[in-house]
């Protein structure tokens, strides 16, 4: 018999199964676009020897080589490990950190993006997280990256200076700058600052180095691209330096606890959400009510952000199904019956009694060799709790049945 294959764990190390029956695509690890001739040529190789001679180029700067058999994955991955070369992650959690060229390579670039690309991905790739996560960085205000489309966007900018001693009043970094921030006024230039995007072109411009400039960071939150775009957010004023960047002044003097939520929690939040105020809100946007439970706030006014309505009708019926299960609300047993007329009848009589509401029901007759040594029956039930589950149990216990709880994840199949 063949070994049934884990698709979903293969996922997580970037192995995204193909219409194909038997194929898949592996997703490499690419961060900040970067790859060394030696990576290159083993990636061509790998193609050229397990899949079809071609790969293909993602939007996010990553490299993906598809028809890649599911039993030749592992020496795969040992044959691109030998060249440099990690493959990358799908599903929930911290993605391969994007980059441009930024200042290394491009005149327009503030800051190093590379070298920070490296260290955002040490920290952070492949965390598990509840919702996949993106970090783009990008060098400058030109954008190239899109930064803003990321979960955490990088932008490279500049702190200004002017140097109004050195200054020949020329004039251009007033024509160079794109903002309208600057203007020459009696022969002096005049910057508002509400206006400064901190571009630095000022200071790239300058031909006596008038305007001195300090790289710093931009940083924005919450953007996404797909199904839904979303722009992120600059909160912050421009930082100065990496070792800032990496403590986030805004987090430090704003937030007094960070807390984490296990995915139990959040499908308890929905099912709270949906009875009691008839509202459909995606996990993510519980967040703020799934972590009431870890706050002490009784007595006080308390009030819960809830965004996003990013369900469909299966999740949303898996969230509800999951739901009720945890709170003991729909529970199967197993229990082993004499294969005779009127057996089922009497374990009918006493879920009656116990007010149990039978929602599936599967008689076995091949679980034993000799049927005479007894059917399994298993009974998925309505139930009103915990306490309510465990009286029905007893009950059959006291019966004389040795009924036990099985796991409760298919009934609706």
């Amino acid at each position: 018999m063949a070994q049934k294959v884990d698709y979903a764990a293969l996922k997580k190390g970037g192995y995204m199964r193909q219409k194909q029956k038997g194929y898949g695509s592996l997703r490499l690890a690419v961060v900040g676009g970067n790859l060394t001739a030696e990576n290159i040529k083993t990636v061509a190789e790998v193609a050229e020897k397990y899949g079809r001679g071609y790969v293909h180029m993602t939007s996010r700067q990553g490299i993906e080589i598809p028809f890649i058999k599911v039993e030749e994955l592992a020496e795969v991955k040992e044959a691109l490990a030998k060249g440099g070369v990690g493959t990358g992650v799908c599903g929930p959690r911290v993605r391969t950190v994007t980059a441009c060229q930024g200042s290394e390579v491009c005149p327009s670039g503030c800051i190093d993006t590379y070298t920070l690309a490296k260290e955002l991905d040490e920290r952070y790739f492949g965390r598990e997280l509840p919702h996949k996560f993106k970090f783009g960085v990008t060098g400058c205000q030109n954008n190239c990256l899109k930064a803003e489309e990321n979960d955490v966007g990088i932008k490279g900018g500049m702190n200004i200076e002017y140097k109004e001693d050195d200054c020949i009043s020329c004039g251009v970094c007033v024509k160079a700058c794109r903002q309208d921030a600057l203007k020459m006024v009696d022969g002096k230039i005049e910057l508002d600052a509400q206006k400064c995007n901190h571009c630095g072109r000022c200071v790239k411009s300058c031909p006596v180095d008038a305007w001195k400039g300090t790289p710093g960071y931009i940083v924005s939150f919450g953007g996404t691209f797909g199904n839904n775009i979303y722009k992120g957010e600059e909160l912050l004023p421009l930082i100065p330096d990496k070792e800032t960047l990496f403590r986030v002044p805004y987090i430090r003097d704003h937030v007094d606890q960070i807390i984490t939520i296990p995915d139990t929690e959040l499908v308890e939040a929905f099912l709270d959400v949906m009875e009691k105020h008839k509202m459909v809100v995606e996990n993510s946007g519980l967040l703020s009510v799934a972590a009431l439970r870890h706050l002490s706030c009784q007595g006080l006014n308390v009030v819960c952000v809830l965004s996003g309505g990013n369900m469909d009708v299966i999740t949303m019926a898996s969230l509800v199904q999951h739901g009720l299960i945890m709170r003991g609300r729909i529970f199967t047993f197993s229990v082993l019956l004499p294969d005779r007329p009127g057996a089922l009848l009497s374990i009918a009589d006493i879920l009656a009694r116990e007010n149990g509401n039978v929602i599936k029901l599967e008689h076995n007759q091949f679980v034993n060799i000799n049927r005479q040594s007894g059917v399994e029956l298993k009974v998925t039930l309505e139930a009103f709790g915990h306490d309510h589950k465990d009286r029905i149990l007893e009950a059959l216990s006291q019966a004389g049945y040795q009924a036990h709880e099985v796991d409760t994840t298919d009934f609706y199949h």
